[in-house]
Order: C-alpha cells, then sequence, then structure tokens
C-alpha cells in the first residue's frame, strides 16, 4: 500500500458527521466511514459509530463493500449520488446506503449507513420521534402508524399481510388455483414481504405448496 493517509479535509467533515447521525437517528442505526486511496484503490475503516458494526478502525473494505466500491467505479456514478443495496450477515439481513466521497474528481471515501431489514418497521416512530412528534399526536406533521399494535413483530406483521391476501380471494387455499396462489404471491412481493427471513417458507406452509414452487410462482409474469 502507498503512503497515502486519510487526513483530507471532506473526510475530516464526514468523520464528525458519522458520530452526529448515529445520535440524531438513535443506536438502531450505524455508520460506517471508509478511506480510499485512489491510486490503489484501497480503502480501510477511519470513522464509525453506532452499535454492532462490527469494525475497528483501520479494518480493509470487506468483500461486500469492496465489490460495490468496484461496481461504482465502472459505472462512473457521479458525485452525491447513493446506493442501495442489501446483504446477509450473521445478525440476519441488512439494508446498506453507500455514499461515495469525492475530492477533484477521485473518489476518496465511501461513507455507508445501514441498520438491519427487522429494524426498517421502526423507522416511522424513529423519524416521529427526531421530528419531535412522539406526544403530539394530533400533529399534522405526524407519519401515521401502519402497524398499531406495539406488540406485533415483524414476523407477525408479514404473516398478517399474508392471511389479508389469501382472505381477499374468499376461496379456501385447498380450492385454490396455481394462477390464484401466484397472483397471491407476486402481490406479497410487491409489498416486500420476502425481505423477511423465513417468508419463502411461511408463504409455502400458507398456501400449501412447496418451497420451489413458491419461488417459480415469484419469477412467473
Amino acid at each position: 500500500m502507498s503512503q497515502y493517509k486519510f487526513d483530507n479535509p471532506i473526510l475530516q467533515s464526514y468523520s464528525r458527521f458519522t458520530e452526529f447521525l448515529c445520535n440524531a437517528m438513535g443506536s438502531l442505526y450505524g455508520t460506517v466511514l471508509y478511506g480510499i486511496d485512489p491510486a490503489e484503490k484501497y480503502g480501510e475503516v477511519i470513522a464509525m459509530s453506532g452499535a454492532n458494526t462490527h469494525r475497528d478502525i483501520g479494518d480493509p473494505m470487506t468483500p461486500f463493500v469492496k465489490s460495490v466500491y468496484e461496481s461504482m467505479l465502472a459505472n462512473g456514478y457521479p458525485e452525491m449520488i447513493h446506493v442501495d443495496t442489501e446483504a446477509s450477515t450473521a445478525d440476519g439481513r441488512i439494508k446498506l446506503c453507500f455514499f461515495p466521497i469525492y475530492d477533484n474528481d477521485q473518489m476518496i471515501g465511501l461513507f455507508v449507513i445501514y441498520t438491519s431489514i427487522e429494524l426498517m418497521c421502526d423507522a416511522r416512530l424513529l423519524l416521529n420521534q427526531f421530528l419531535g412528534f412522539d406526544s403530539a399526536i394530533d400533529s399534522k406533521n405526524k407519519i401515521p402508524d401502519i402497524i398499531n399494535d406495539e406488540n406485533l413483530t415483524l414476523t407477525k406483521y408479514m404473516l398478517q399481510l399474508i392471511q389479508e391476501e389469501i382472505d381477499s380471494f374468499a376461496v379456501p387455499v385447498s380450492r385454490m388455483t396455481m394462477d390464484e396462489k401466484r397472483q397471491i404471491v407476486q402481490q406479497l412481493a410487491k409489498k416486500e414481504v420476502f425481505y423477511v427471513k423465513d417468508s419463502v417458507r411461511s408463504v409455502a406452509a400458507q398456501l400449501e405448496v412447496s418451497v420451489p414452487t413458491v419461488y417459480r410462482l415469484l419469477k412467473q409474469e
């Protein structure tokens, strides 16, 4: 590796921002800032904030982050654009937003914001608290709750969506045609049900079909 130093003032500004953002949004979110050596296309962690980042200062890019970085270089992403993606980890699936950082047309850093897919259902609550609407129930600006039951987990919500789609046909599952089941599967896909852990297995059980059949129905137009 070259003697490139990650002391660029732009990177230093982002370094301070990582902590601010996590303090503002809460511990459910995490941020990692990678400094990049443009000459060697090498990056390492120079700042991070939030719980369970599983990263240390000086750690190199993970293979997944490295692949996203190389894709950004190959596709010539302009400044300030961001890329949303997901990945599987030991703690479950996570959603990541990648923000490239440029200086004189060279990418010098990568700012990554992440949260778990399971926690995305709490985003409205977090945003309402951040905006100061946690107690202003009658505020016109308050984002309405879709999930009113405080004890409703994401898994229960997923099962509820599956059952609602099945009930919308007013036909017992045992008498449904495969085309009707296909319509249910694809409607659930539009509602992003299949981002939830064990969703395919749950849908298969509810529709009384096999897991491979659910995947096949997902691919059909």
